[in-house]
């Protein structure tokens, strides 16, 4: 029996047309705009991202408050009082 030869297939190679850019007229700005410009972006990045944190946070405390079954939270009135008086309503020995 006569194998039969196994033919190759050839790959086609595809051109990509490279979109010529139009040169658009614009001002010219001058370097330090653009840097003050880029700085004040940056600033506000930073912001928004630290607003999320604090939000995430708060969402932790409910879930563990809610594990513990405490109704409120503990922290707010911690800071108010003077430790001698926190150390004598709760004994922590």
């Amino acid at each position: 029996m006569r194998r039969r030869k196994k033919r190759r297939k050839r790959r086609r190679r595809r051109r990509r047309r490279i979109r010529k850019r139009k040169r658009r007229q614009r001002k010219r700005r001058s370097r330090r705009r653009i840097r003050k410009r880029r700085r004040r972006q940056r600033r506000r990045r930073r912001k928004r991202r630290r607003r999320r944190r604090r939000r995430k946070r708060k969402r932790k405390i409910k879930i563990l408050m809610k594990k513990k079954g405490i109704s409120h939270d503990v922290r707010r009135w911690w800071h108010s009082w003077n430790h001698f008086e926190v150390n004598l309503c709760h004994d922590f020995s």
